[in-house]
């Protein structure tokens, strides 16, 4: 739907604005459950569209387009 594009979009935007962004800021950004943002993380990683670089805590994001 237009709407998960919309937020899938919002989340690479704040992905590039910040690559050291953790799930839990975007999940308050976007005030989602951690299941939904869990949910648009793993399916943007499974399109190649951004990837974890390191681990979850000292590592960053990147943007695969």
């Amino acid at each position: 739907s237009k709407k998960k594009v919309a937020r899938a979009f919002e989340i690479v935007k704040m992905i590039s604005d910040n690559p050291k962004i953790s799930i839990d800021e975007m999940r308050i950004a976007l005030d989602v459950t951690d299941r939904t943002i869990a949910r648009y993380i793993s399916n943007l990683k499974e399109y190649k569209f951004i990837e974890r670089i390191g681990p979850d805590n000292g590592g960053y994001w990147k943007i695969l387009l």
